[in-house]
């Protein structure tokens, strides 16, 4: 299973560098190594994670979507779905970014994302359990307040969470799908069309605010 492949990769290169920091520091995703032409970071930052608590995190966000997505439509779709997520996640960060020579980031995330959004789509009517909220909440609800708080965290950055490199992974890995799947536009078109406009949207505002600051 292409699920259980990426979880072990992603596992054993993480924990093998958590006891080797300039191995981090050679491969996590950092603006100026990445203009200076190390394109390879955008794809090896996705296999790092700064703790225990950020690799247990993604890993477990990733198995418990991407696994229903692989027993229904394929191993395949997850692998380009999460590839797109994690490349496409740390373009938009190094675009937000192109002006801050010291931004870094390392993670998963925006491939964990990409498949989250895939699954609002491709499995419609699921529901998602948040902590501490005792009931789950509908997929598309959480798919919605994901972008309201992805730039909010972007445009504030009051901590050290990637959100810019969250809302492009998931933009980006919801595209990927729809390239296999174009039916999902037609199959909630509201829904789509206020997730995807509002993400576009939101990318655009980032863009310009990034190059006010």
């Amino acid at each position: 299973m292409i699920t259980a492949a990426i979880i072990a990769s992603t596992a054993i290169v993480s924990i093998a560098a958590f006891s080797r920091p300039k191995w981090i520091r050679d491969h996590l995703f950092e603006t100026a190594a990445v203009r200076r032409g190390e394109y390879g970071r955008l794809i090896s930052a996705g296999l790092l994670h700064a703790n225990w608590g950020h690799l247990l995190v993604n890993m477990l966000s990733f198995y418990f979507f991407a696994n229903n997505l692989e027993l229904i439509y394929g191993p395949f779709l997850v692998a380009v779905v999460f590839g797109v997520g994690v490349v496409g996640g740390n373009l938009l960060a190094l675009a937000l970014h192109w002006n801050d020579p010291h931004y870094r980031a390392l993670g998963a995330s925006g491939g964990v994302c990409g498949i989250v959004f895939a699954s609002v789509f491709l499995l419609p009517g699921g529901s998602i359990y948040i902590l501490p909220l005792p009931v789950p909440i509908p997929s598309w609800v959480y798919a919605v307040f994901f972008v309201v708080y992805s730039v909010q965290g972007a445009r504030t950055q009051r901590d050290n969470v990637g959100h810019d490199a969250h809302l492009g992974g998931a933009l980006l890995g919801l595209a990927a799908a729809t390239v296999f799947y174009p039916g999902l536009v037609v199959v909630n078109p509201l829904l789509f069309t206020v997730v995807v406009g509002g993400s576009l949207g939101a990318v655009i505002y980032l863009y310009h605010l990034s190059r006010s600051r």
